[in-house]
């Protein structure tokens, strides 16, 4: 079974917060490029 990291967290609660933000906005948010969240 895999676990969580910290990114995903990151991830999983700026989607929770608004489930319709687009990839380039979250990736500016979380400081990564926009390819890893591809």
């Amino acid at each position: 079974m895999q676990k969580f990291d910290e990114l995903d967290m990151k991830l999983l609660f700026e989607l929770t917060k608004d489930g319709s933000i687009s990839v380039p906005v979250l990736s500016k948010k979380l400081g990564i490029n926009a390819s890893v969240l591809y």
